[in-house]
C-alpha cells in the first residue's frame, strides 16, 4: 500500500490551489484558490506565477467531476494573465442539469472550454477582465453546444466587486430539441476585515428547452432560479495554521413558468443557515492537513409545490413537499496537502455524504500545482 500512495504522489501532484482543498474546507468563501476565481476573478491578483492541474474524466456531468488545468503568469508588474482549460462553470452547467433531469434530455456538458483573464493593479484599485468559451458543432449528427460569457472583478481598498454574466448557454440535439440557459447574472460583494470576510451574492439564472417540428416551436420547459446568500467567515491564522468558521444564510427560488404536464405557475423555496468549522494545519514543513464539519442551524424550510429532482435541485426530493424542519445534512470532509519545494499536491480524504475513509476515496480527487 506504501508503495501504491508514493506513485501515486508522484504522477499526480498540487498546493494551495485545487478543488480537493475547496472540497475539504466547505468552500469557505473566505479561501483565496484557484478553483474560487471563476466566481470570484478578482483573486486572480493575488495568485503567484503557477501551473495547476486537476483530475477527473473527460466526458463530465458536473462542475466537479472534470479534469482541467490552468496557467497563471504576471506578464509585468501590474499584470497578470490567467488561462484554464477543461473547467465546467456552474453558470452554464446547473442550468442544463437541471433541464435534463426534468425532461431525461441528454444536452451536453460544455465541450473544450477555455477561461482567459486578464488583470490590471495599481495601488489604489485593482481590475480583472475575463472571458470563456466552448463550442461544438457535429454537421452530420446534427448536435452542437455552445457557451460565451464575461467575468468581471474589481477591489478597492477592503471592497471587492465580482460579476459573472453568461452570454449564450445553448444545446441543439437531432431530435429537434434546443436547450436556452442564456442569461445568467451573478454578483458578489466582499467587504474584507482583519480576520472576518462579509459576502453578498445575488445570482439569477434560466433553464428553458423547447422542441421543433418543421415550422412549429413549442415551448416544452421554462424555469427562473434566483438565489441570495449573505455570510460571515473569520479566520485566525497563527504558526501558518488556519482555524476558521462561517455561516451563511441561503435563499433559493426556483420559479416553473412552462411545463407541458404540470402546466406550471409553481414553484420551490429554500431558506437554509449552513454553519461550519474548519481547520487547515500545518503538521510539518511538507504536511498540510484539513478539515472541516458543515451543517444547517435553526434555519432549514423548505417548500416545493412542483416536485423538482433531488439530482439538480439542492434540497428537493422529486415530489411536491413541505418541509419546515429539514433532515440531517451534517457533513464532514478531510483532505491532505502534500508539498515538495515548488510542487504540491492536494487530496480528498473523505467528503460527501459517505464521509468515510476507505481506498475509494482514499485521494480520490487530486489536484497537482507548480509555483514558478
Amino acid at each position: 500500500m506504501s508503495k501504491l500512495f508514493f506513485i501515486t504522489l508522484v504522477f499526480s501532484v498540487n498546493a494551495f490551489a485545487s478543488k480537493a482543498r475547496v472540497q475539504a474546507l466547505a468552500n469557505s468563501f473566505h479561501l483565496n484558490d484557484t478553483q474560487r476565481i471563476f466566481s470570484k476573478p478578482i483573486d486572480v491578483i493575488s495568485l503567484d506565477n503557477l501551473v495547476a492541474f486537476e483530475t477527473g474524466i473527460t466526458k463530465a456531468t458536473s462542475a466537479d467531476d472534470n479534469a482541467e488545468g490552468m496557467i497563471v503568469y504576471s506578464l509585468k508588474e501590474n499584470n497578470q494573465i490567467a488561462v484554464a482549460f477543461g473547467h465546467l462553470d456552474e453558470s452554464v452547467v446547473d442550468a442544463r442539469n437541471l433541464i435534463n433531469a426534468l425532461s431525461g434530455s441528454t444536452f451536453e456538458m460544455p465541450q473544450n472550454p477555455i477561461n482567459i483573464f486578464y488583470t490590471v493593479k495599481d495601488n489604489i484599485t485593482s481590475y480583472v477582465f475575463g472571458v470563456f468559451y466552448s463550442n461544438k458543432n457535429d454537421k452530420v449528427a446534427l448536435l452542437n453546444e455552445t457557451s460565451s460569457g464575461l467575468n468581471f472583478g474589481v477591489e478597492m481598498g477592503k471592497l471587492q466587486i465580482n460579476s459573472v454574466v453568461t452570454l449564450k448557454n445553448s444545446v441543439e440535439t437531432a431530435a429537434g430539441k434546443k436547450f436556452d440557459g442564456s442569461g445568467y447574472w451573478q454578483t458578489t460583494a466582499t467587504y474584507l476585515l482583519d480576520d472576518s470576510t462579509v459576502e453578498l451574492t445575488y445570482i439569477t439564472a434560466n433553464a428553458k428547452m423547447s422542441t421543433v417540428t418543421g415550422a412549429v416551436v413549442t415551448d416544452n420547459e421554462s424555469h427562473v432560479k434566483n438565489v441570495i446568500m449573505l455570510g460571515l467567515a473569520d479566520s485566525i491564522v497563527k504558526d501558518d495554521n488556519d482555524f476558521f468558521w462561517g455561516a451563511q444564510v441561503i435563499s433559493t427560488l426556483i420559479n416553473c413558468k412552462i411545463n407541458l404536464s404540470a402546466g406550471c405557475d409553481k414553484s420551490f423555496t429554500r431558506t437554509i443557515l449552513p454553519v461550519w468549522i474548519g481547520l487547515e494545519a500545518q503538521a510539518s514543513d511538507w504536511l498540510t492537513f484539513r478539515g472541516t464539519i458543515k451543517q444547517s442551524f435553526l434555519i432549514n424550510i423548505s417548500k416545493d409545490d412542483f416536485g423538482y429532482p433531488a439530482t439538480a435541485v439542492s434540497g428537493a426530493t422529486g415530489a411536491v413537499s413541505n418541509v419546515p424542519t429539514g433532515s440531517n445534512d451534517t457533513v464532514v470532509s478531510t483532505g491532505l496537502g502534500f508539498k515538495f519545494k515548488k510542487i504540491t499536491l492536494d487530496g480528498s480524504l473523505s467528503t460527501g455524504t459517505t464521509q468515510i475513509l476507505n481506498m475509494t476515496n482514499f485521494l480520490s480527487q487530486l489536484g497537482l500545482t507548480y509555483n514558478f
